[in-house]
């Protein structure tokens, strides 16, 4: 396995996890994702946990403060036993253990798979998305962006479902963006049997059984399917859904960026590597191939940032302009690395949303960096992340 590329900004001596206790008796925390200004953690019970901001009601709750914000973590009712969660722009996704598919946010452009109004500051608009059954994983789009959304739905027969904006070809079949109104969920044709799906800014990743990857959408360079972008542009009327890798175990999106996860633990990416988020060096900013990073057991891609868990401790890199790399460190560029240690612990996790990182580890405690929805009330982004960072503990 490939050695992580490693400099020493900022590490730090977290290898002993901090108690972290759930109000649930005997939860933990075993998953989290991250959006572009709000936070969902899903405990071994079943139940979620949310905060941040809620102006489109994407935090499930209606106990939220007047001025849209909770800094303080709420479970979100009426939900069921969730078995995973993934946070969008400024919507929400939730996987029950029954196989339904739940959502809640914003609408615009029929994103939550399920005719809806947004919801509001104190007024949830969750809710059960019909015509789904047996979904097994879900991925929530647009992190990054101001408006771009789009969802992605795998079923446990190997289906593929998307729904949501597509301008740029990003759900996988010719159709009109959605609307509030009249929502535009439906399989996505041509696949093998999928596995697993990733949605970034403006594209999609789905991958099948065999390994095999495909990509389509916007962020054509993170597309990881060659040099020429007139070939692989793709819009409403226009599907450039095609193969871009094979191998892969796992993958991973972020604003223009693309990860995979191969068979013998190695991780690739491509896309765009302006602050150095693709954690490799480049000789330009774009690099439209996957190209190896390091290794590892999952990875995570955010807006500018990202990172990877290898061997229980979790390395980030690219941009840190609200310490989100949850290390003291200066940002990096395609020809100038920053990846650094920043927690240990024995992570097992992470999530990066637009400016803030979310990681877990075995024990179930749940970390947070970066700005806002930290699940740590009082808590803002370091002054200089160049030298001081806010990791800490998630208080439940």
């Amino acid at each position: 396995m490939a050695e992580i590329p490693f400099h020493s900004w900022g590490a730090r001596q977290a290898e002993d996890a901090l108690p972290n206790p759930l109000p649930d008796p005997g939860s933990v925390i075993v998953q989290a994702s991250a959006g572009n200004a709000h936070s969902l953690f899903l405990t071994s019970t079943g139940r979620v946990y949310s905060c941040g901001f809620n102006d489109y009601g994407q935090l499930g709750r209606e106990d939220v403060p007047p001025d849209g914000y909770a800094g303080n973590l709420g479970v979100i009712p009426g939900l069921g036993d969730v078995a995973l969660v993934s946070a969008g722009n400024t919507f929400s996704l939730f996987v029950l253990a029954n196989g339904e598919a739940w959502s809640c946010g914003s609408n615009d452009y029929g994103q939550l798979g399920r005719a809806a109004a947004p919801g509001e500051d104190s007024a949830t608009n969750l809710g059960k998305i019909p015509g789904l059954s047996g979904i097994v994983s879900a991925a929530a789009g647009g992190v990054g962006g101001n408006w771009n959304s789009h969802s992605l739905f795998v079923a446990s027969d190997g289906t593929a479902w998307s729904c949501g904006l597509n301008d740029s070809g990003q759900l996988g079949r010719a159709v009109e963006s959605g609307t509030e109104d009249e929502p535009n969920l439906a399989a996505v044709p041509g696949l093998p049997f999928v596995t697993a799906a990733a949605a970034g800014e403006t594209h999609s990743l789905f991958l099948a059984s065999d390994g095999r990857v495909f990509s389509c959408g916007g962020d054509i360079p993170a597309l990881g399917r060659g040099e020429d972008d007139s070939d692989l542009e793709g819009d409403d009327g226009t599907v450039n859904l095609g193969l871009a890798a094979t191998g892969a175990t796992a993958v991973a999106a972020g604003q223009n960026v693309s990860m995979i996860r191969l068979a013998n633990g190695q991780i690739h990416s491509c896309g765009e590597n302006t602050w150095y988020q693709l954690g490799r060096a480049t000789g330009e900013v774009y690099q439209s191939y996957f190209g190896l990073c390091g290794s590892g057991a999952s990875m995570a891609a955010g807006r500018q940032f990202s990172g990877l868990v290898t061997g229980g401790k979790g390395y980030t890199f690219g941009r840190n302009s609200y310490g989100q790399l949850g290390r003291a460190a200066p940002d990096g560029y395609y020809d100038t690395p920053n990846t650094g240690y920043t927690l240990g612990g024995g992570l097992t996790g992470m999530a990066a949303g637009q400016y803030h990182a979310l990681f877990w580890n075995s024990s179930g405690n749940a970390y947070s960096c970066g700005a806002q929805c930290l699940g740590r009330p009082g808590v803002t982004a370091p002054g200089n992340p160049q030298e001081s960072t806010n990791l800490g503990v998630v208080v439940f």
